[in-house]
């Protein structure tokens, strides 16, 4: 028995020695085994893989969004969906006027009747009723141009509203249907008549893309009784535009920056 096992053990020995790749072979292995081993202790776990993902994310929003927010190409577009709009709600109140002895007084009822007669003129995609608005025919947040927190005293909700045929939103309301409501003037300088107002037109010259902001892509338009003012017009109570169009007023909303911009033809703040 014994020497059945010295002569296993010798001819073991013999394949080594005939066959010395199977000894490479088998520390090969064991590289490849510790290797791997060394691998799985260096790699991330699918959580830590997830959670630096989501970091990531959240960060490229934000830089991605300021950078929209303030870049000259998305502030060129801003300024030509401005240019775009305002062309044709001027023309569009140009229309209502001389179907109404060249005033806007008594030609808009109500704030429904203002949207449809408007739309008879704009080209109108979609029509949206006040309490439905959002995620329909506006955006669900409205930023101030200072500091890009909520407007407070904007409720869409309250407003009847439309999509344009460019994907512009148009939203709008008829307080005053005599037109006599405060806010706009027929004379100059502005505080010397100022009870002229029909309502407020709001756009959105984006849709549903950011930034969302007065100043930005949101503006405010008037409704007088002598014809339709841009925010921040020297007819309108946004008429101080250092100061309602200045990002660093933190109790400004940006609603005089309509004007600012037609004036300058681009966004100068």
């Amino acid at each position: 028995m014994k020497k059945q096992n010295n002569f296993f053990r010798l001819s073991r020995r013999n394949d080594i020695n005939c066959h010395p790749e199977l000894v490479s072979g088998s520390k090969m292995l064991k590289q490849v085994q510790h290797d791997s081993l060394i691998k799985t202790k260096n790699a991330f776990t699918l959580a830590e893989v997830l959670i630096a993902v989501v970091i990531i994310g959240t960060l490229a929003t934000l830089t991605i969004a300021t950078y929209m927010t303030t870049s000259t190409s998305w502030n060129n577009q801003y300024v030509a969906g401005l240019k775009k709009v305002y062309s044709e709600l001027s023309y569009a109140t140009d229309r209502i006027k001389a179907n109404n002895s060249g005033t806007l007084i008594a030609a808009l009822s109500g704030t429904h009747e203002a949207r449809d007669l408007f739309c008879t003129t704009l080209k109108c995609s979609k029509i949206c009723e006040a309490g439905s608005i959002q995620d329909n025919c506006w955006a669900n947040s409205t930023l101030k141009l200072s500091g890009g927190v909520p407007v407070e005293s904007f409720d869409p909700e309250l407003y009847h509203g439309a999509v344009l045929s460019d994907g512009s939103f148009f939203l709008i309301n008829i307080g005053f249907p005599s037109c006599d409501g405060t806010g706009v003037s027929v004379n100059l300088p502005y505080s010397s008549d100022t009870n002229h107002r029909c309502g407020n037109i709001w756009i959105d010259v984006n849709g549903f893309k950011t930034p969302n902001t007065f100043g930005r892509d949101l503006f405010l338009f008037s409704l007088g009784a002598n014809g339709f003012y841009s925010g921040g017009d020297s007819h309108t109570i946004y008429n101080d535009l250092a100061v309602e169009c200045d990002a660093s007023q933190a109790t400004k909303n940006g609603y005089g920056c309509a004007a600012q911009v037609l004036q300058d033809g681009k966004m100068l703040y």
